[in-house]
């Protein structure tokens, strides 16, 4: 599989990681290794280096917000999954199934952060419409590879089946 993977300073790490608190109005508050909604703003950041003519459309933390519109105008969601592990194709993207609907969005940016790293893999695309056609809805309660509970519905499809990141490149390239 084709990826971009676009490489932090711990410094930068950091500043993210005090961004998204602020951003989350939490003044003050200290950030625990066990907390990783930074991750999504890592992810932001990836993609924003990957391509930089996109205009960032919001400038603080919301999960009912998208984060870019590219060239074309279609607005773009990024979504960060982060794990313990190196990253693998068959892991599963997953979009909460109330800002999947909330969101007015085109398009999904895949990313993936192994956490104790410094790097941030831009994975591949999927527009909105194609996701809820080929992802997988599950529901709050069932059991997940047979050992996870679903916390919240949610709509899930492994990372191999999404539009390598290389197509919306070239979009760009072609602008």
């Amino acid at each position: 599989m084709n990826y971009i993977t676009v490489t932090f300073s711990d410094e930068e790490i950091q500043k993210v990681k005090k961004i998204r608190a602020e951003e989350a109005n939490l003044p003050g508050r200290q950030i625990f290794d066990s907390d990783h909604r930074w991750v999504g703003k890592l992810g932001e950041w990836a993609v924003r280096t990957v391509f930089p003519l996109w205009e960032e459309i919001t400038s603080h933390f919301s999960a009912q917000q998208v984060d870019f519109r590219d060239l074309e105008g279609r607005l773009v969601e990024v979504k960060t999954k982060c794990s313990k592990y190196p990253f693998r194709d068959s892991y599963d993207f997953d979009v909460n199934d109330l800002q999947l609907k909330k969101n007015h969005n085109d398009i999904y940016v895949a990313c993936y952060h192994e956490l104790g790293t410094s790097e941030v893999l831009v994975v591949g695309w999927l527009p909105k419409e194609e996701l809820l056609e080929r992802g997988e809805l599950l529901h709050k309660g069932d059991l997940y590879h047979g050992r996870y509970v679903v916390r919240a519905d949610r709509w899930s499809l492994a990372f191999r089946e999404f539009r390598p990141i290389h197509l919306l490149l070239s979009k760009k390239i072609r602008a």
